[in-house]
């Protein structure tokens, strides 16, 4: 780092001087499940190189940091996070997210209009309303929804794919939420919870009723092909059954049985979550069908071409490729898409009557 070197997956504490000669705090996120590690490192100037020149200079001892150096580590840690989560990409894909959200909301508010002017209609007839027993526990379906849905935010702090995973989540869900807004709209399906009123006027903005929407303040009853809730359920499941594997995780049996608990769970909430929209009548059958076929081939699309194989993502148009990789796939702060790797750490020093293969290499 004295010498311009970088460390693939690591950040240099706020304030200091990598290129000047002497100690800094760094943060690594090492091949582990450890969120962070933070080192204390020196370079070591070859002993050859202080015989042959006395422009070196000499280093001190490291010495133990000080009281305001320990206060001060856990905001470099807050700041480390957040600069790993605040990149262009997860700015860009956010943006996608919010803008598909808000045109969602826009469609959904245009529905309930329509709906106005048409005689009501009863639900017609689901094959899985007559199996399943009726639940009428209201907002049971919102309530298993926002717990699926929390319970994968440890996933996405903690994971050392956490950045690239909340970036693909923007991309995704954003990408689900665009096709459900032309889906709902293609074919108007009479409403099958009988719990929800029709609140619409034709005297609203949409623009603004949708971002009531978005804020939790109002609600919409014609949206039924395909289902939302299922599209957010199926995504956090996925994403715990594939970064939640030994590919991403330490070895060892402990790790094993942990990632293969944690998977089964989130299949059975999925499955429960599933069984909770069709029983509560919030949505029709072929709703959640359709919906958790669509998002799991999206989905398993996405990581084909884009994640697991680079020589077709070369091939994607540029934006894509920027998304996942960056700029030219040397961002610091996004590097915790790679495990820890040194780069470029060796330094060829040059002195006269001093080949280069005896100058003794710096140490960390």
């Amino acid at each position: 780092l004295a010498r311009g070197g970088r460390i693939a997956g690591c950040e240099v504490a706020p304030g200091a001087n990598p290129r000047k000669l002497g100690s800094a705090a760094v943060y690594c996120r090492p091949r582990s499940a450890v969120p962070l590690v933070r080192f204390e490192i020196r370079p070591r100037v070859p002993v050859a190189a202080r015989r042959c020149s006395a422009d070196v200079p000499q280093l001190k001892d490291l010495s133990a940091p000080t009281m305001k150096e320990q206060a001060a580590f856990p905001f470099e840690m807050m700041w480390i996070y957040v600069r790993r989560y605040t990149t262009e990409r997860h700015l860009a894909g956010a943006l996608f997210f919010v803008m598909a959200a808000w045109w969602n909301c826009c469609v959904q508010v245009l529905i309930d209009k329509w709906n106005l002017e048409r005689p009501p209609q009863p639900p017609v007839y689901d094959l899985g309303w007559a199996l399943l027993p009726h639940i009428t526990w209201p907002y049971l379906a919102d309530l298993w929804n926002g717990v699926m849905m929390a319970g994968s935010i440890p996933l996405a702090l903690f994971h050392r794919e956490g950045p690239a995973i909340v970036r693909r989540f923007f991309l995704i869900q954003g990408t689900m939420f665009w096709l459900r807004s032309f889906s709902i709209a293609m074919t108007l399906l009479p409403p099958p919870y009988e719990q929800c009123e029709n609140i619409a006027s034709s005297s609203e903005i949409v623009a603004l009723e949708a971002l009531k929407i978005m804020a939790g303040k109002r609600w919409t009853c014609g949206d039924i092909l395909y289902s939302g809730h299922t599209v957010n359920m199926t995504i956090a499941a996925l994403a715990w059954n594939t970064y939640c594997t030994d590919k991403y995780l330490p070895k060892g049996l402990c790790f094993t049985l942990a990632a293969g608990a944690a998977r089964n769970l989130w299949c059975l909430l999925l499955m429960g979550g599933y069984f909770v929209i069709v029983a509560t009548h919030f949505h029709y059958s072929v709703d959640v069908f359709i919906g958790s076929l669509l998002t799991t081939m999206v989905w398993v699309l996405y990581h084909s071409l884009c994640v697991n194989n680079p020589a077709v993502l070369d091939k994607m148009p540029a934006v894509l490729k920027w998304y996942e990789l960056g700029g030219e796939h040397t961002d610091s702060d996004d590097d915790s898409d790679t495990v820890v790797e040194l780069q470029g750490m060796v330094h060829h020093t040059s002195h006269k009557g001093l080949a280069p293969d005896k100058v003794e290499s710096g140490g960390v």
